[in-house]
């Protein structure tokens, strides 16, 4: 992904999880657990992220909040702080684990350079492929669909009006291989609300590839 990867993450999450209340297993290594909350509340009471962050809301708007509280409470989502860390054998322990134990079907990464590598190696491309392949191990063992986010190469940014490539895969061509399906998000940064993204699903093993035309709205982080 390019920009926006963790907004159409919280966007599958609320989607998946609190409306078709399908158990979901989040696993963030770049925003506080509180910055998800808040988005994902964004997006179900379609309220500008930039307001709760700074606390404006009447008291209805507080009702709203109180009433999307119940529903997360409710719901089937379980989240992994990894901020200060982790390597990918305690996230494999955790998919598994929740796997067996609260019937999880949806794992969210975000995202997957930031995950540290079991033992050391010369290069860190081979960091990211043993991360990987771990990953996609743990996910066949379990049976859960893995929806990873990755960072694209700073290079690919700098050329501009050129649609990103699987070729544009931070670190590690493992990526691509061990992918079923894998999807390169491109819209512009510098525009705001309501304008148009596309997600180019450049590799699928059993589906066609192209591109999906989608809105980003910049006010509630959601892509529809």
């Amino acid at each position: 992904f390019r920009s926006g990867k963790s907004a159409l993450a919280t966007t599958i999450i609320h989607r998946v999880c609190l409306m078709d209340k399908i158990p979901t297993l989040v696993v963030t290594l770049e925003m506080s657990i509180h910055s998800l909350c808040r988005r994902i509340l964004a997006n179900h009471c379609r309220f500008p992220l930039g307001d709760i962050r700074a606390g404006r809301f009447t008291e209805y708007d507080f009702e709203r909040f109180s009433r999307f509280n119940a529903i997360l409470n409710s719901s089937p989502i379980f989240i992994m702080d990894a901020i200060s860390g982790a390597d990918s054998a305690r996230i494999c322990a955790s998919i598994k684990r929740l796997a067996k134990s609260s019937g999880v079907k949806l794992v969210v990464i975000d995202y997957l350079q930031k995950i540290q590598s079991v033992g050391k190696f010369e290069k860190r491309t081979y960091e990211v492929a043993q991360v990987s392949g771990a990953l996609k191990a743990a996910a066949v063992e379990s049976g859960v669909a893995l929806l990873t986010l990755a960072q694209l190469n700073r290079e690919s940014e700098q050329q501009k009006g050129r649609s990103p490539r699987l070729s544009d895969l931070a670190d590690s061509s493992q990526i691509e291989r061990d992918g079923d399906c894998i999807a390169l998000l491109e819209r512009n940064r510098d525009e705001g609300q309501g304008h148009l993204a596309r997600l180019h699903v450049a590799n699928q093993r059993d589906g066609d590839i192209g591109p999906v035309e989608m809105n980003f709205d910049d006010r509630f982080c959601v892509f529809e």
